[in-house]
């Protein structure tokens, strides 16, 4: 049962350039450019560094925030963020952060206190990819090719349920799916993922963030609000995370929802994905011989599968002209 959620709410924004940018219904960006521009405030959250490395970064113009849309799936580094949070709030500067459910607990830990002007919003959390490995199959697959945007999640092709990476180089764009989807693959298989996620004491309502967001899977697929560009299922989980949330409806198409209704289509937010020691013991043991055989055997389980892969990066990409 629910014995911390406020209220429960499903919603999208509606610039639909605004969502189709994002992972779910674009109320991450809505709600950061309120705390930059009516709260001259600072917003945290996960970006790509020049090595499309996953870190914690901070921007405060409302220009720079598409480097914190969408999801990033491996492990964000983090080192001397805190640090940098507390520091603009002991100025007075407002914060947003914005990261996972043990991120926050962390934060709050380092802090010590609460603070009026710190909103912390996390995300509905599968589990946490491996960044090493995320590191190993740009090494084994993109090192010769001069990569300029990584999409995880991207809508363009397929719309919000059926979903592309994408990646795109100075000379092609790569929308990879199925068995050329490598990476994201073994993550969702359990191979590539944090074992120690599987035991993640920040589950369900036992969070410490103001606001929790995902994507609205389940009734949300069928509701009238879903046109397949991306919804979000919204949380409250406290007084200041309700003032925020009413602070942006005016942006949104949204409706209140039943949370165990809209739950029951997010099962992660409950318990995380099972870790798949066989299946990474097997990824290891090939990879120490040959690392790209590794990596395809992960999506590559038969005879036309490895078809399909070939097919598609001879004729499936999209040429930049």
């Amino acid at each position: 049962m629910n014995d911390k959620v406020i209220k429960t709410f499903i919603g999208k924004s509606d610039h639909l350039p605004t969502r189709m940018r994002s992972t779910s219904g674009g109320v991450f960006f809505i709600l950061a450019r309120y705390v930059i521009e009516s709260k001259n405030g600072v917003v945290f959250g996960a970006g790509f560094n020049e090595k499309f490395e996953v870190r914690h970064t901070y921007v405060d113009k409302t220009e720079e925030l598409f480097k914190l849309q969408g999801s990033k799936y491996p492990q964000s580094r983090i080192s001397g963020v805190y640090a940098k949070i507390k520091e603009f709030l002991q100025q007075g500067r407002f914060v947003l952060f914005s990261g996972l459910p043990c991120q926050i607990v962390a934060l709050r830990k380092y802090l010590g206190s609460d603070y009026e002007n710190l909103l912390c919003v996390d995300l509905i959390c599968y589990g946490v990819a491996s960044p090493g490995l995320w590191k190993d199959y740009l090494d084994v697959f993109w090192a010769n090719k001069k990569i300029k945007r990584i999409v995880f999640k991207d809508k363009h092709k397929s719309g919000w349920k059926k979903w592309n990476t994408l990646i795109e180089t100075q000379d092609a764009r790569y929308f990879l799916h199925d068995e050329t989807n490598v990476y994201m693959s073994g993550y969702l298989k359990g191979a590539f993922m944090r074992p120690s996620c599987e035991y993640c004491r920040c589950k369900g309502t036992n969070r410490d963030s103001d606001i929790t967001l995902g994507d609205a899977w389940g009734k949300g697929e069928t509701h009238r609000l879903n046109d397949n560009c991306g919804l979000s299922v919204i949380l409250i989980n406290s007084e200041k995370g309700s003032a925020y949330f009413d602070a942006i409806r005016k942006e949104l198409a949204y409706e209140e929802v039943d949370f165990e209704d809209y739950m029951k289509g997010n099962p992660y937010y409950f318990e995380t994905h099972k870790f798949n020691e066989k299946l990474l013991n097997e990824f290891l043991e090939t990879k120490d011989k040959n690392e790209l055989r590794a990596f395809k055997n992960i999506t590559i389980s038969s005879f036309k599968s490895f078809v399909k892969y070939i097919i598609y990066f001879i004729k499936g990409t999209e040429k930049i002209d």
